[in-house]
Parts: structure tokens; sequence; C-alpha cells
């Protein structure tokens, strides 16, 4: 699992802002910026729909600093089978420019269950890890980025979504959507998504009396007294990572190496050449200090 690789860990505070003073110095910059950067974060559990919980616990590193949270246990929602949204052993980590985020014994609703799920990122790289995962007891295994389970009119769940945009990568571990929209209302209900029915209508404080006579997913929707869309969106796990945009490209620019340059009579001085493609200048003395901490 290589999200228990902490890379970054190595990136004491004082010894990440003498590095980030040498960059600067190398670029020739006369100040650098007294604004906190947020390296990076994670988060366990965010709730959004019918109800709403905010990113909790949450931990994030600004400037490179370490930042855990922990919670021994939580309980959310708890419905007619007193158990609603649960878990245990909940850990958030993010150091640099490295974030976890795990949980034990996990139960949404009846409809999800995991022994422990793992989130993580390390730069440009991310991952999930699963252990005794499953949906309505079909076991769910983490896969590659972007998988989307959509076994029943009831639940879907996305694995390890992953989005990068503007040097950050993020990392959502399980998404949990509970009734997706544009569902078929004449979908009949299997005997576990009955079993699985009252922590719904509890959830919404819905018609017990109709559970009964629950058949079809109208049926259901019917004793809820909702619509057709989502009622609940479950994300398990979030972490994001900053990372260099142009180190995460130069491997595929070194594989295929750079277009024979076209001949010129032009004076060579007169060429103008991208600074990365510069000869460097001699290096001073302070860049070896702090190799460990870039490398």
């Amino acid at each position: 699992m290589k999200g228990t690789r902490v890379k970054t860990q190595k990136f004491a505070g004082a010894a990440v802002g003498a590095a980030t003073a040498a960059t600067v110095f190398l670029l020739g910059s006369t100040a650098a910026s007294a604004d906190p950067q947020v390296t990076a974060s994670a988060s366990l559990l965010t709730v959004s729909g019918a109800i709403s919980v905010s990113p909790s616990p949450y931990a994030q590193s600004v400037d490179g600093e370490p930042d855990h949270q922990e919670l021994a246990s939580i309980g959310l929602i708890p419905s007619l089978n007193d158990s609603g949204i649960a878990a245990s052993l909940l850990a958030v980590d993010a150091e640099g420019h490295w974030a976890q985020a795990s949980v034990a014994r996990l139960d949404i609703l009846e409809l999800v269950k995991a022994d422990l799920v793992k989130t993580w990122c390390d730069g440009d790289e991310g991952g999930l890890d699963l252990v005794g995962a499953s949906i309505l007891g079909q076991p769910l295994t983490a896969t590659q980025p972007g998988t989307t389970v959509d076994v029943s009119p009831l639940i879907k769940v996305e694995l390890n979504k992953q989005t990068r945009r503007d040097g950050t990568l993020t990392v959502e571990g399980l998404k949990v959507t509970v009734l997706p929209s544009a569902k078929n209302r004449a979908e009949t209900l299997t005997d576990k998504e009955k079993a699985a029915a009252p922590e719904l209508v509890g959830l919404l404080g819905g018609d017990a009396s109709k559970l009964p006579l629950l058949r079809t997913v109208g049926d259901l929707l019917d004793a809820l007294h909702a619509g057709s869309d989502s009622l609940l969106t479950v994300t398990v796990g979030t972490a994001s990572c900053t990372f260099d945009e142009e180190s995460a490209e130069e491997p595929a620019d070194d594989e295929h190496g750079d277009p024979p340059a076209e001949s010129s009579d032009e004076p060579a001085e007169e060429v103008a050449v991208p600074a990365s493609h510069r000869e460097a200048a001699p290096t001073p003395t302070i860049v070896p200090l702090h190799l460990p901490v870039t490398g």
C-alpha cells in the first residue's frame, strides 16, 4: 500500500523554509512571499444532500508543516436501526506534499461497509486502499482511478476519483451516492435493498408503515416522500497534494527528446532560448546543503 510511504516526512519545517529561500535566491528574487501556502490537506467524511456535514476530521499542511487529527469514532444521522453512518479510528495527516485519510469499520446506512478505507496522495501520485469493503454484500476492490460501481437502484459508488487542476492532485476515495437520480421507479428492489430501506426511511423521517409494502424503487420514494433526485452523497477520504507541474511533465519530454533545431544564419546570441533549456549558472554553495530536502 503505497499510501503508507511518507517520503515528505523528511521535510521538517525549518528545512522546507531553508529550501524555499534557496530557490528564491536562485531565481534572483529580492523577497519571498510571506503568505502561508497550503501544500497538502486531508479530510475523512463529507456529507451533502438531505443532510450536510462539513469535512471532518480535517488536516492541512501549511508551508510544509505537519498536521494530524483523529477521532476514536463517529456516528452521524442515526436512524431506525441506530446506525446511520458510523466509523471508527478516523485519522487524517498532511505534511509537505503528502496527505492521507484512513478510517476503520465503516458502515454507511447498511449499504456500504469496509474494514479499512485509506485514501492518499504524494505529490502527483495518489491512490485508494480497501480492506474488507462491500456494497450490499458485493465485494469492492481498489481499482484504477475513476471506477464507478452501480449495482443497485439505491446506490452508486465512485472509487479512487482523481482530479488534477492548477498543480494540485485531489483523490476522493469512496464517493457514495444514495438513490442516484434518473432511476426507473418501476425497477424491482432485491431482498438486500429492501433490508436496507429502513435506514433510508429513518434518515428522512419517512412513512415507516409503508415498509412492509415495498416492492419497487417508486414504492421506496413514496415512503421517503422524496423525488427522483439523489438523496445523499457521502465522500469517505479526500486527499489533496500540490506538485510541480513542470517537473511532473519532464519525463515525457525527456523520453521523446527535443526536435532537432533548424539551421539559421542569425547570430547565436540573437536566438531566443527558453529559460528551462539554458545552461545552469554556477551553483551557489547554499544548494548542496538542501539537496536531501528536495530529492
